[in-house]
């Protein structure tokens, strides 16, 4: 039972029936009692005894409530968005609660949202023209990444890493790299990375970026090798693409390379080069657009097309899908249309100077045979360029032209 807080509360007692005696409710006994003028949960016990010694016992729970019985709840944790707050009148007496943003409502159980940290204010309004007012505070929005930065080397087989992580407000939680989470600063990589990318992520899901390039601590190579460097950028057409559109591509090119910052770029590179590519050899008509031409009739497989967008491992992407596709910053020259990331070959081999560039010839794991290694540049010989790739005399002879 529900009772007005400075009510009078009428017990309604209890029914009771036996086969064979009557009046037996004179004997009822009733244990507690209710305060009509505190709020509370009370409980009142209803016993009786028959005349041959028989006890039965029932419970009745008496809610006393007024205006002033006000609930605000609301997560306490921290968040990069708006906090949800849930306000609660149960008494018969409210009319109407006045929300901190100045709206009203009249209903019993509203939610409302807040975008700041604060002090906000209700004022909840009684039929009675009684008006209690509850304030409450709200300091777990968190809406500034964190920042930071990374050194290290690599050597062996291994990266060695150090993230140094800072956030003021709702501290660091965890550092990802790929697919794998990390707790500590400290961090060992099962390959080597001569650039690896990390994401910073503080307690309310932010994130942040950062790179660095790691010592490489092998034994030095021979000045007869050559060690490629991911430096030239070569400009291309740019693209525009809806959100959505951009959430596909990054999705895709994850799938194709999860674990580099130089990887992510060059399969995003290679994507516009390879839609030119056809273009320009009369393959597909212009009429095609880019994205209907990459998400469903090229060479990426089923399972990367189909690959489901990820806020937290794929942000990254986003801002290289801008600089590559919408400002036309490639780090593969133009039509390369015959490419690899050589993930267990080139690039992750643990001394790469034992690769000659435009001599070595090499399998990688998709079944490729007889390639030779060389480094992407203008003129496929340079010492600069990015590392992912092989080329062919066809290729040069077309950049030539």
């Amino acid at each position: 039972i529900y009772v007005e807080k400075g009510t009078v509360f009428n017990d309604p007692k209890v029914d009771v029936i036996d086969s064979s005696e009557t009046n037996l409710i004179n004997n009822l006994v009733i244990d507690g009692y209710v305060d009509v003028n505190t709020s509370g949960t009370y409980k009142l016990k209803y016993s009786i005894t028959n005349s041959v010694g028989v006890t039965l016992s029932t419970e009745r729970t008496v809610i006393v409530m007024g205006l002033d019985d006000i609930s605000i709840n609301f997560d306490k944790d921290f968040t990069s968005g708006n906090v949800e707050v849930s306000i609660g009148v149960l008494s018969n007496l409210f009319s109407y609660v006045e929300l901190p943003d100045g709206s009203l409502s009249y209903d019993k159980i509203t939610t409302t949202y807040v975008p700041e940290n604060g002090l906000y204010r209700i004022n909840v309004h009684g039929s009675n023209g009684d008006i209690q007012t509850r304030d409450f505070y709200v300091g777990t929005i968190d809406r500034v990444s964190p920042s930071g930065s990374c050194d290290g080397y690599y050597k062996d087989g291994k990266s060695y890493v150090t993230v140094y992580a800072n956030d003021d407000y709702s501290g660091v939680s965890y550092i990802s790299f790929g697919d794998q989470s990390f707790y500590q600063s400290n961090i060992v990589i099962d390959r080597e990375y001569s650039n690896p990318e990390f994401i910073i992520y503080d307690g309310a899901g932010n994130g942040t970026s950062v790179s660095c390039t790691l010592t490489n601590k092998n034994s030095v190579a021979s000045s007869n090798y050559v060690r490629c460097v991911d430096s030239t950028i070569y400009k291309g057409n740019t693209y525009s693409l809806s959100a959505s559109q951009k959430k596909k591509i990054a999705a895709m090119a994850y799938n194709e390379d999860n674990y580099s910052n130089a990887g992510l770029r060059a399969v995003i590179s290679h994507m516009a080069n390879l839609y030119e590519y056809q273009v320009w050899s009369g393959t597909i008509k212009s009429s095609t657009s880019f994205y209907d031409y990459i998400t469903s009739t090229t060479w990426y497989s089923a399972g990367t097309r189909k690959r489901a967008y990820d806020d937290k491992k794929m942000a990254k992407v986003l801002s290289m899908i801008d600089d590559i596709l919408g400002k036309g910053n490639r780090t593969l020259p133009l039509f390369v249309n015959n490419f690899d990331l050589f993930p267990n070959d080139i690039v992750n081999a643990v001394n790469v100077s034992n690769y000659k560039q435009g001599v070595t010839l090499y399998d990688n794991i998709y079944g490729a045979k007889n390639h030779k290694f060389w480094c992407f540049s203008l003129n496929s010989r340079n010492n600069s360029g990015n590392l992912y790739g092989y080329s062919s005399d066809g290729y040069r002879n077309y950049v030539s032209k």
